[in-house]
């Protein structure tokens, strides 16, 4: 199996033919087409080869760079038969763990962040419609121009969270599923959580997302494979819980939840990074989220990619204009949380036993 969209390619140490060490931190920071060529001696490598060499421009003019990746197998006279786009050598456990087998190819679209975006194999392929595709994907990568930032958000954007028959059964859900309007988490006069309706606040529908639903062990492998290790790296925390996962709506009439924390009340404290991920961006307007403590900027991922951020950030979901957005939001935390989530509620079931014993009494 080649690397799917959203996965991150495993790490790699190589060589070029000049002896300059490749590595993903040489790497990272451009987007990159990579032929995985292993042996690099198959007849369709060669004519995809050729046919990427072909639009090296076009690729240049998007800051993207052409490599093919071979195994130190393939051995010098591959190396040195090499043409086009340069070679870089690897040791063969790259291709492994790219679920490659020894001779298979493959050509992989990364961004920046060595983040796969694409994925085809060579074998029975056009290799001038590979190229093409290739061109597309690299066209496609987000970008932004190069500028000063004095206030930045400290937030993920993570794209290929999940892909787009995930999206449209999570949108299945939610329409045959059993929908509720959306309360907001507060203290009640005794200092006890509970769930409140405030339109003035929020208006947003809301389906719940459980172990029994089909697309349930889909959604957390997605979370847990794309999220988890870009939290590991940004925040250096292992995240290994999650709380409720919602498939939510905003619709044109009147969806927004303005400005607001997660984590605000004693009984979600516990919550430590908010996951809100774009079922179908194109469809609607407006639902940006905005972050007013930091900037004026408004977030809206591509449909599959998703915002991470801490709870602790005031942020808003501005209203929808047309159409309707549809979400998933969910929390995830790391062990100690999930400690501090654990004796809230045994605090809370040691109080409601004592208000059952002191009404019988």
């Amino acid at each position: 199996m080649i690397p799917r969209a959203g996965s991150k390619l495993p790490f790699c140490i190589g060589v070029y033919q000049d002896q300059r060490l490749y590595a993903p931190d040489v790497q990272c920071g451009r987007a990159a087409v990579l032929v995985l060529g292993g042996a690099l001696r198959s007849p369709e490598l060669a004519a995809v080869r050729d046919a990427l060499a072909d639009h090296a421009p076009a690729f240049a003019a998007l800051d993207t760079d052409l490599l093919v990746l071979g195994s130190f197998s393939a051995g010098p006279a591959a190396w040195q038969s090499a043409a086009g786009p340069p070679v870089v050598l690897c040791n063969d456990a790259f291709f492994a763990e790219c679920g490659l087998a020894p001779r298979e190819d493959a050509i992989v679209v990364i961004d920046r962040s060595w983040r796969v975006l694409d994925s085809w194999r060579t074998c029975g392929h056009e290799a001038v419609a590979l190229a093409a595709a290739a061109l597309h994907s690299a066209n496609a990568v987000p970008r932004e121009r190069a500028r000063d930032c004095r206030l930045p958000a400290p937030l993920l954007s993570i794209p290929h969270v999940f892909d787009a028959g995930l999206c449209a059964a999570l949108i299945d859900h939610f329409e045959a599923g059993a929908t509720f309007d959306s309360g907001m988490t507060a203290a009640a006069n005794d200092g006890v959580a509970c769930e409140r309706l405030d339109y003035k606040k929020k208006r947003r529908t809301d389906c719940l997302l459980t172990p029994a639903d089909s697309v349930h062990a889909q959604v957390l492998e997605a979370l847990y494979a794309r999220c988890a290790p870009e939290i590991k790296r940004a925040f250096q925390c292992d995240v290994e819980y999650n709380d409720r996962i919602l498939v939510a709506r905003y619709d044109e009439t009147g969806g927004y939840f303005k400005r607001h924390r997660d984590n605000m009340n004693e009984a979600v404290a516990f919550r430590q990074f908010a996951v809100s991920v774009n079922l179908n961006t194109a469809a609607y307007d407006g639902g940006q989220l905005i972050f007013p403590e930091f900037n004026d900027h408004r977030y809206a991922p591509e449909a599959g990619g998703g915002i991470v951020f801490s709870t602790s950030l005031l942020h808003e979901a501005l209203p929808v204009t047309r159409g309707r957005r549809y979400v998933l939001l969910t929390f995830l935390h790391d062990s100690a949380a999930e400690q501090r989530r654990l004796a809230y509620k045994r605090t809370r079931m040691r109080q409601l036993m004592d208000d059952v014993t002191g009404e019988r009494k």
